[in-house]
């Protein structure tokens, strides 16, 4: 399989965030589908914890793999790289993060999602910060 590679030769840095970042979405979407897969809403929301930690259920499952799945995508066949990796960042990384923290610990997000910071923090918000950091290296070093 032929990489997307820069000018100099060195894969790019949004490329790399795709291919490992996209993996452990989706293993961790697959992984809250087998702990929790339940898709109750509203008052019925209902959560478990995976790895002792995170809270989750069949819709923050279901979420975290298809957008796994469009960044394993997106590495595959080397489309829309930058603008999957943004995506990712935005969306699943520091939108959901905030979503999560305004929506409070405790709580389901949208009266779907359970909500625990620990989850914002370590597995959307860094990751987040790093997918932007990844883009705007690659636009600075003006790989494409």
């Amino acid at each position: 399989m032929k990489l997307d590679r820069s000018r100099s030769g060195v894969i790019s840095a949004e490329l790399w965030y795709l291919w490992i970042w996209g993996s452990m979405l989706m293993l961790l979407g697959i992984g809250s589908l087998i702990v929790n897969p339940d898709f109750g809403v509203g008052a019925h929301v209902s959560h478990d914890r995976m790895f002792g930690v995170f809270e989750t259920n069949g819709w923050h499952g279901l979420v975290g793999a298809l957008a796994g799945v469009a960044a394993l995508l997106s590495a595959w066949t080397r489309h829309w790289v930058r603008e999957v990796a943004l995506g990712v960042a935005l969306l699943a990384g520091i939108g959901a993060a905030a979503i999560f923290v305004v929506s409070g610990d405790g709580s389901a997000a949208f009266g779907l999602i359970p909500v625990d910071l620990a989850d914002a923090i370590t597995l959307h918000l860094l990751p987040g910060v790093l997918g932007l950091a990844c883009v705007a290296f690659d636009i600075r070093a003006g790989t494409r």
